[in-house]
């Protein structure tokens, strides 16, 4: 019986310290960073870069500190000390963001431009224009949501563009499109015409049949649009507005998407439209921006603002490299 009486006060004492120390780390991440622990975090500290390992340790020797001075104390205050911690590490969401880190870890440790591991983050990586598929990018194909499912992606971009005869297809632009499936008409195709012409005469064109029969069948996968600026009409030919997040580029496309419950995402060129983007935007209740690597670059200042007040950054473009500024929420990439 003594042996067991250690054992536990053993174990109530290690989940006593490893409750106070998340708990710092936790406190002193989200006062210097403006958010709970995330994979950002963890990536450094494996791929040790210093000012990350040197916070670590500081905090470690904080918490040696702070367990010397509790061993002074009675056993009660103890718990009441860890308790204490318990209810700031949940308060601030840290527990279920350091769980759901352990699985961004597996993702978003790069080395030398590419992904380690292929494990999948639930929405933080977006397939870009469907994914690409045996080297080839910008397809918007129906074999090209197959792929980007099975490796593992929860988010699926495709870029929408009308017809000639104004239906809703599929496209990235139609200069490439004319390269890819050899099309010699000198003005936009008619439906009939786009779905006659396969991409490098092999994979199967999207027109909204197909993107509805498709997402029917998956469920569990969420379409971001991009190009298209006009979220009542095509949310009405979409199968599912709870399923779809829309790139838009005027206030007035966010106004009308918000109004019938599909999910905006903000253009980085509108913000030079609102006085105080950060702000505005939780105005107009967007959770969600999307930027290019080359303007997230130049713009950090207001990166930094617009991550303080809570809005998620995804960023696209530099799809096979590595960004480290610890600003961005998710990344649009072509494969994992």
């Amino acid at each position: 019986m003594q042996v067991i009486s250690i054992l536990f006060k053993k174990t109530v004492t290690f989940i006593v310290d490893v409750i106070i120390f998340f708990s710092l780390l936790e406190l002193a991440y989200y006062i210097k960073m403006g958010k709970s622990l995330d994979f950002i975090f963890i990536k450094n500290i494996i791929s040790f870069n210093v000012k990350y390992v040197i916070f670590l340790v500081f905090i470690f020797l904080l918490f040696i500190f702070i367990r010397f001075l509790l061993s002074k104390i009675k056993t009660v205050y103890k718990y009441a000390a860890a308790f204490i911690s318990m209810v700031l590490l949940v308060e601030t969401n840290a527990l279920s963001d350091f769980l759901y880190t352990m699985k961004a870890v597996k993702i978003l440790y790069w080395h030398e431009g590419k992904i380690v591991n292929q494990s999948h983050v639930k929405y933080k990586l977006i397939a870009h224009a469907g994914g690409e598929l045996e080297g080839f990018t910008y397809l918007n194909c129906l074999e090209s949501l197959d792929h980007s499912y099975k490796k593992g992606f929860k988010l699926i971009e495709l870029d929408i563009q009308k017809t000639g005869d104004g239906y809703f297809v599929a496209v990235h632009d139609w200069n490439s499109w004319r390269k890819m499936t050899n099309y010699k008409g000198d003005s936009l195709p008619t439906l009939k015409e786009f779905l006659a012409h396969r991409l490098y005469n092999k994979y199967t064109p999207l027109d909204m049949h197909a993107i509805n029969n498709w997402f029917s069948k998956h469920p569990d996968i969420i379409l971001v649009t991009d190009k298209i600026n006009s979220p009542v009409k095509f949310a009405d030919k979409f199968i599912d507005k709870d399923r779809l997040v829309m790139e838009l580029f005027t206030i007035e496309s966010i106004i009308k998407a918000k109004e019938i419950g599909v999910t905006p995402m903000a253009s980085y060129n509108l913000l030079s439209l609102l006085d105080d983007p950060a702000q505005d935007l939780i105005r107009l209740g967007v959770n969600e921006i999307v930027i290019s690597y080359a303007a997230y670059s130049e713009n950090i200042d207001l990166i930094k603002k617009i991550f303080k007040v809570g809005i998620h950054i995804y960023v696209y473009g530099n799809y096979d490299k590595n960004i480290e500024e610890p600003y961005y929420f998710g990344r649009y990439l072509n494969h994992l």
